[in-house]
């Protein structure tokens, strides 16, 4: 199994924040032309005429350039507008919706790399409420595969629902940054963008977020070291190829629907591939009963399918698992505990796969009727799953 994924199962516990209330560093032009009401602006005469000029054709104020300074680092759909500078906000073409959802269902996919540069082979798509993230997003990342001494690289994008503005990332410590500026962006095909910058940076970090629909935002992030890039203008390309939808659902190599019809929920899906790794994939889908929007990754039930692997092509960290202690359907399986109600079950399948579902139900919630052991035989696997290739590889 692969190690960013045990971490982030075990993540999948911790408390997750609320939602924070949207807050629009644009102007909502719309708004502003159905109500009628007049925007009053504090600058030049001039300048004021014709930014109102400008909201009558349709652009957006770039975030922190209502003053009186030129915006940095702008791009061919700027319009001077004074002492101001403003953006056509009109989306079209890739990394575009013409609606951003309302929410996100985890069982969708909504984000897909359309170009990234070479050696970024380990990818990772997780939509839903995912760890370290506020509320429910699509989230997509590509990684260096590079040896642990390697200097190695990140860039991540995130897709947040209709009206959530992108929140500072997690720290270390798990607490939140503020955002302490930010700056007009070339247009990612004609949608406002900037660059943000955060307090308590960690290391080497670009954001670059852009309005993928008129009341939607995603966000880049680049962590850590790569020479060989010039990381704003490979974020830009990056952010300009997304493909992005909202009608695919992601493809899984174990079905759930009969958990789904006797009243789970899904919470979270993730998979993992690596591009050029035969059969290193991992896929995960976690469910709950009732889901406490407050703290969504608590009283779940995880449900993880990865290739079954021989002692010999294990990592060391796999050969720590618990060796087999019982069978299952006749075949060699991990249960705990051995005697009474299972809360984990891990059974090396003979199509090649290994299940695991694990129960993580707190002491005051009665554990679900069905039980771990029969959720785990509600469960169908796809044909030959040791041969299933996720959509990360294409």
């Amino acid at each position: 199994m692969i190690e960013e994924d045990k971490e982030i199962t075990r993540l999948m516990h911790a408390d997750i924040e609320g939602i924070e209330a949207p807050r629009s560093k644009f102007l909502d032009v719309d708004q502003a032309m159905r109500t009628g009401r007049r925007q009053r602006w504090y600058g030049p005469t001039a300048g004021a005429a014709v930014l109102v000029a400008a909201l009558a054709v349709g652009v957006a104020v770039v975030p922190g350039q209502l003053r009186n300074e030129p915006a940095r680092n702008g791009g061919t759909n700027m319009v001077a507008a004074g002492g101001y500078t403003v953006l056509a906000a009109e989306s079209s073409g890739l990394a575009s919706l013409p609606q951003a959802p309302a929410a996100i269902d985890p069982m969708g996919l909504y984000l897909r790399f359309g170009w990234l540069p070479d050696g970024y082979d380990h990818r990772q798509y997780q939509a839903g409420f995912v760890p370290g993230r506020t509320g429910s997003v699509a989230y997509l990342s590509a990684d260096q595969d590079r040896d642990a001494n390697s200097p190695r690289g990140n860039f991540s994008v995130t897709l947040y629902p209709r009206g959530v503005t992108p929140d500072a990332p997690q720290r270390d410590d798990r607490s939140r940054g503020t955002e302490l500026d930010a700056t007009a962006a070339k247009s990612v095909n004609d949608n406002a963008a900037s660059w943000i910058i955060y307090s308590d940076g960690e290391g080497q970090e670009t954001f670059l977020r852009w309005r993928y629909a008129p009341n939607g935002w995603a966000q880049l992030r680049f962590m850590g070291k790569d020479p060989s890039l010039d990381v704003k203008a490979t974020a830009h390309k990056i952010a300009s190829s997304m493909e992005l939808s909202t009608s695919e659902k992601v493809p899984l190599p174990v079905r759930v629907a009969s958990l789904l019809s006797i009243g789970f929920q899904p919470v979270n899906v993730s998979i993992s591939d690596s591009v050029r790794s035969p059969r290193s994939w991992y896929a995960s889908v976690t469910l709950s009963p009732r889901i406490d929007p407050a703290q969504p990754l608590t009283n779940t039930v995880d449900i993880s399918v990865s290739p079954y692997k021989e002692e010999k092509d294990r990592t060391e960290k796999e050969k720590l698992a618990p060796a087999p202690n019982t069978i299952i359907d006749g075949q060699p399986a991990y249960r705990f505990p051995l005697r009474g109600p299972a809360t984990t079950v891990r059974v090396g399948r003979s199509g090649g796969a290994l299940v695991e579902v694990t129960s993580n139900f707190s002491a005051s919630i009665a554990p679900h009727p069905t039980g771990t052991l029969m959720m785990y035989r509600r469960l169908e696997l796809v044909d030959n799953p040791v041969d299933w290739s996720s959509h990360l590889k294409g």
